[in-house]
């Protein structure tokens, strides 16, 4: 070999060398990773979860992707297949944490180390550096710390002599921790049922009014009314997770039905027009899903309804019974209309009524 080739070769070799220890300084932070788990650091940034998880899903390689992980992490090509088929909305990613989470790799969770190791093993640079791993780690072993300093002082505290009302002296045993401190609660009735409710803006103020008196036990059973309203701050992070999960959680579905509602609900170009905000907009989505799961169950049952019950206002009622979608959707037709809310705040009787019939049909169907 001649001396430019000699020398060529050298700094090929150098240049190698260089690139392979920036890559290795680059991730030299994945060691304070130990000692924190997935789970923790899932549960203190969702955003970053799904972000994750939206990630590794839309892979195209098999080879860096969702399946090598799993493979990975030990899972076998039968749950991996479990993973792809029966993942629902929440993606194959999601699925795969959970099997590892039910097979409990260790006390303490699955290992974030692992989880980095591997990333930097299938070359997935994108994902670590697209998320702030070391700031959430730092961030994370700070609270940590903290924790830590609380629960030593606590500690420091045996023995301290503290006036009660009802006895003169009480001592702390060195065992004493936080979760030994209690506080009287105040007892709560379990739901008689649950309802998810979605309705337009066209009918708010009816809607607010509705599931205002409704979450009232006025002398009858208690009924949860979880409202998507006021659940878009979680929302936000993962709908179809979310909506999914209370969609199976809850007992009925009702549909405040209003014009704007069926227009959201028959089409996604209705949903757009109808919605001049992107709050709007994002409402009108969500309310075509849970219209979209709860047709889907009813399909799925032989065209048995068994969980939507509808209401309507007096004020909309004639518009919206004398549309086609609720005159042969099988879903819509048994509507209950309510009486619009006067102004002196008294209870509306027919609403009392529906609260009844949804008592008296989930105390018969459980």
């Amino acid at each position: 070999m001649d001396i430019p080739s000699q020398k060529q070769s050298l700094e090929d070799d150098l240049v190698s060398e260089l690139h392979f220890e920036t890559e290795k300084r680059k991730y030299d932070w994945v060691s304070n990773a130990e000692g924190i788990s997935w789970e923790s650091f899932s549960a203190t940034f969702p955003k970053h979860r799904l972000w994750f998880y939206t990630l590794l899903d839309i892979s195209l390689d098999d080879g860096t992707g969702w399946q090598q992980l799993a493979q990975n992490f030990g899972l076998n090509a039968d749950q991996i297949k479990w993973c792809s088929k029966y993942c629902g909305p929440a993606g194959p990613t999601a699925a795969v944490f959970s099997k590892l989470q039910q097979q409990k790799l260790t006390d303490d969770g699955i290992p974030l180390y692992h989880l980095l190791k591997h990333l930097i093993s299938l070359g997935r640079h994108d994902l670590l550096s697209r998320i702030p791993w070391q700031q959430c780690i730092d961030q994370l072993k700070e609270e940590a710390c903290k924790l830590q300093a609380v629960s030593h002082n606590l500690a420091l505290n045996e023995r301290d002599e503290v006036e009660c009302k009802d006895a003169n002296v009480v001592s702390f045993s060195a065992s004493f921790t936080p979760s030994q401190i209690t506080s009287p609660k105040k007892k709560t009735t379990p739901y008689a049922c649950s309802i998810l409710m979605i309705y337009a803006n066209d009918s708010s103020e009816f809607a607010t009014k509705l599931y205002g008196q409704l979450r009232s036990s006025n002398g009858r059973g208690r009924i949860g009314v979880l409202v998507l309203q006021e659940q878009q701050h979680l929302l936000m992070q993962d709908p179809n997770s979310l909506l999914y999960k209370w969609f199976t959680q809850v007992d009925y579905i009702v549909p405040v039905l209003s014009p704007d509602l069926l227009s959201q609900i028959s089409g996604w170009s209705a949903a757009s027009e109808t919605s001049a905000s992107a709050h709007g907009h994002v409402t009108a989505l969500l309310n075509r899903y849970v219209y979209r799961l709860t047709l889907d169950q009813y399909v799925a049952l032989a065209s048995r309804n068994k969980r939507c019950r509808p209401v309507v206002s007096a004020t909309h009622s004639r518009e919206v019974c004398s549309t086609e979608l609720v005159r042969t959707q099988g879903l819509l037709q048994v509507v209950t209309v309510c009486d619009d809310y006067d102004s002196s705040g008294a209870v509306n009787n027919s609403v009392e009524k529906f609260a009844h019939l949804l008592l008296k049909t989930h105390a018969i169907s459980s």
